[in-house]
């Protein structure tokens, strides 16, 4: 999947190939963690923005491998393009479920290192609009 990601940029098909790369990484963390943590070198950091919903919906997982390579992901992903996260974070900061708020607040607090700013206003302004 890696390589057929890889030479697709900007397919179409590329979000269907990161959907079964994420679904095979859910499924079987143990044994595809290595090769995903490759994936960070091998694949460009914006085939992962297709994805952030499905990313962010697991980032409390109980499965140790998954939540690491996935808050990684994240800061990697927040770094190059902060304000693709900055929304969703918000979102999930104000979940019911305590595990997913300390998870979304944990990859805010790393992304605040290179876009506080941001950080603030978007945060500002979820803040009103639930409000």
């Amino acid at each position: 999947f890696m390589k057929s990601i890889s030479l697709r940029s900007g397919n179409k098909k590329n979000l269907q190939n990161m959907l079964r790369l994420l679904t095979l990484f859910f499924l079987y963390p143990s044994e595809v963690y290595q090769k995903m943590l490759e994936s960070l070198t091998v694949l460009d950091i914006d085939v992962w923005l297709q994805v952030i919903p499905q990313i962010i919906a697991r980032i409390h997982s109980k499965v140790n491998d998954i939540r690491e390579f996935l808050h990684h992901l994240l800061v990697q992903v927040g770094r190059a393009h902060p304000q693709a996260l900055v929304f969703p974070l918000s979102v999930a900061s104000t979940s019911p479920s305590q595990a997913r708020v300390e998870a979304a607040r944990i990859i805010i607090q790393k992304m605040r290192e290179h876009s506080a700013t941001l950080l603030d206003q978007t945060l500002l302004v979820a803040k009103e609009l639930v409000r």
